[in-house]
């Protein structure tokens, strides 16, 4: 569930960011896509250090970081719409998604109970992952267009979804990294 959950989170940036910086924030077609550009360079600038961090205070710990500080950007970037504000927002917001990211699919792939089950866990995993990227945009699209194509919506969707991702690993007590002898 919470796999299915951050990428439903992470999919409607991919989505919808270029028609919200060109509504909201008036940019330009060809600057539309720059803030997404930028944010996966964060993403994989933080991965590394994220995994780091997942090794030394634990994965899940690291993840429900991610999750609360990923929704507080995205909340952040939703209250307040600022062309000044929004890329150094968008920074924080894909730091704190690397956190969650990049600890969240070895988490249940080390799940598994024993070695014959991690195709198992590696299928739900893609399924996990492939549904919320589907299902993300899917859902928002109808949001916009109900707001009367507000694309500021994106963002407390977000909002709302990764805080349920964090709920989501409250329950979670498998995955961590495996102590050796």
């Amino acid at each position: 569930l919470n796999i299915l959950l951050g990428a439903f989170g992470f999919s409607l940036i991919q989505a919808f960011i270029s028609s919200y910086n060109m509504t909201v924030l008036g940019a330009t077609q060809a600057a539309a896509g720059l803030p997404f550009l930028i944010a996966g360079g964060t993403v994989m600038l933080v991965a590394f250090p994220a995994a780091l961090l997942g090794n030394k205070i634990g994965r899940r710990r690291t993840m429900m970081i991610g999750c609360l500080g990923w929704a507080a950007a995205a909340l952040v970037i939703f209250l307040f719409a600022s062309k000044a504000l929004f890329i150094p927002l968008m920074v924080v917001t894909a730091a704190f998604y690397s956190l969650w990211y990049v600890n969240s699919f070895v988490t249940l792939i080390d799940s598994a109970p024993d070695d014959k089950t991690i195709g198992t866990m590696t299928a739900l995993t893609s399924m996990a992952n492939m549904g919320g990227m589907s299902i993300g945009p899917a859902l928002t699209g109808l949001l916009i267009e109900a707001s009367g194509y507000n694309y500021s919506m994106i963002f407390i969707a977000q909002t709302v979804v990764v805080v349920l991702a964090f709920l989501a690993l409250l329950p979670v007590n498998r995955g961590e990294v495996k102590e050796t002898a």
